[in-house]
């Protein structure tokens, strides 16, 4: 049987989960002070077109600065869709390594 990106994504998440999670509609923000990219990143999932997404950034930036965090969304690349959201915003998008 084969795992889907979801089944893999969640184990990882709950393998080795970020000290702080806060839910925000689908969302998932994770702040484990700094220590590397994924605990302290945005765990989208499957909730990648929200009807508030404007406010939902907001929140995503609040959460981080309040850590003196940066603010990172981990968007798996089949949801180009909402990259290319974010764009247009003047907000930095970059891709990971082999992608």
């Amino acid at each position: 049987m084969t795992a889907s990106w979801v089944g893999i994504e969640d184990a990882a998440r709950a393998s080795w989960p970020a000290a702080e999670v806060e839910a925000r509609g689908g969302w998932r923000l994770r702040a484990s002070g700094g220590f590397t990219s994924r605990a302290n990143s945005v765990h989208i999932g499957t909730d990648v077109d929200p009807p508030d997404l404007d406010d939902r950034l907001a929140a995503v930036v609040a959460f981080y600065e309040r850590r003196g965090l940066p603010p990172r969304l981990q968007v798996p690349l089949l949801h180009r869709g909402l990259l290319d959201d974010l764009r247009p915003e003047g907000r930095r998008v970059r891709a990971a390594a082999g992608a």
